[in-house]
């Protein structure tokens, strides 16, 4: 019997396609919602400053948790289109496992490996303070550029103190040369030293002649005291005239000491503070370079990583294939199947392997797709992070 308006088998059929389509389509985009939500999250944290971090709720953690009610939606949306259980636990089927891992990646590219880069960026930029090879590299930069820029700044001072001796000179011009510091003040310096020497070469020279002159002024004033001293025997006149003129001269060689005294005191305290005003000026110019070279670092770094991360982006496109089935085959090895006929997921292990706070599976999943979270020495061997190289860009 055939009731009027009723749908025949085929419309009923129909029907149902569509509106498996349908949920197959809210499959799709859940999915998609998930990684556009990751890479917001990550984006925020990028415009954070490191002290902004709250440290009792890692970023990973609290992106893990923001993102769960989207993957609760997702594995919702999948299990939705079959209701399967087992053990009293809900799971994705066979096909609809499959059809996730297709939705993972390849009818989501844009989104994914928008999210995924984004994240491997984030991973290598921030755990760059935990990789021993990025930071003795770090500490080896700054350190050498701290260096020159002290050996520069103990050139350019040595230059402008007219108390500092030739050897120090000397010394400050060899730093400087090897660390390759500016040729306008190492020529400077160099002119600096060399009148310097022809000054203390004159120096000597007029310090001989009025040590000779000085010498020949005793032996006469020897003579001639010898010669009084013997008279005054005999005259006491002159005796005493004497004994007045060694008084006097003892008396004005001891005002000569102690204004020779103060005025070497006086001089003490102007060359003590002046070093004390270099000393501070120093460490307020190698803090300066520090800092400098450590944002030098980092913004080189960070190119690098752009950079890298941009590699492992054609790698993938060269071959997406066969890098997302050798992906979606590492993520089933951490799946229990509940059917006979293949890998199936529950909710519990998808939220093991999307789980960002303790991310050894979804990491492991990324680098399958060629995405490295721990590719710190491809950076570095990418780094521009010699004066040379940056240079050599400009």
């Amino acid at each position: 019997m055939v009731f009027w308006g009723a749908a025949s088998d085929e419309q009923v059929q129909a029907a149902a396609a569509k509106d498996t389509a349908g949920q197959q389509k809210l499959c799709t985009a859940a999915v998609a919602q998930w990684w556009l939500d990751l890479q917001h999250q990550i984006e925020a944290q990028s415009t954070k400053d490191d002290d902004e971090d709250d440290a009792k709720k890692p970023f990973l953690l609290q992106t893990t948790d923001a993102l769960q009610p989207l993957l609760d939606i997702v594995f919702f949306r999948f299990w939705d289109m079959e209701h399967l259980r087992a053990d009293g636990e809900r799971y994705i089927s066979v096909e609809q496992t499959l059809r996730f891992l297709e939705d993972m990646v390849r009818d989501n590219e844009g989104p994914a490996l928008a999210a995924i880069k984004d994240y491997v960026k984030y991973k290598l930029t921030s755990g760059a303070k935990a990789n021993d090879n990025v930071v003795a590299k770090k500490k080896e930069i700054v350190d050498a550029r701290v260096k020159a820029a002290l050996d520069e700044f103990d050139l350019a001072t040595a230059v402008g103190n007219d108390d500092i001796s030739i050897d120090a000179l000397e010394e400050a011009i060899a730093k400087a040369k090897v660390d390759k510091v500016d040729t306008a003040i190492t020529k400077k310096a160099d002119e600096t030293l060399t009148a310097a020497k022809d000054k203390e070469e004159k120096k000597v020279k007029a310090a001989q002649v009025l040590e000779d002159k000085e010498k020949k002024g005793h032996e006469i004033a020897a003579e001639k005291r010898a010669k009084d001293e013997a008279a005054a025997a005999t005259d006491e006149k002159l005796k005493e005239k004497l004994d007045k003129a060694d008084a006097a001269k003892a008396k004005s060689d001891e005002d000569k000491k102690t204004k020779d005294d103060k005025a070497a005191e006086a001089k003490a305290e102007e060359v003590a503070k002046a070093a004390e005003a270099r000393a501070a000026e120093r460490k307020a110019k190698e803090e300066e370079v520090e800092k400098e070279s450590g944002d030098f670092f980092a913004d080189r770094f960070g190119t690098a990583v752009d950079d890298v991360v941009a590699e492992m982006e054609k790698a993938y496109k060269k071959r997406p294939f066969g890098i997302r089935q050798k992906a979606s085959a590492k993520f089933l090895e951490w799946t229990e199947s509940k059917a006979d006929s293949g890998k199936t997921i529950t909710q519990n292990e998808l939220n093991k392997i999307m789980n960002l706070a303790e991310a050894d599976k979804f990491n492991e999943y990324c680098k399958e797709l060629g995405f490295n979270v721990d590719s710190f020495d491809d950076v570095l061997g990418k780094a521009k992070l010699s004066d040379d190289e940056e240079k050599e860009e400009e």
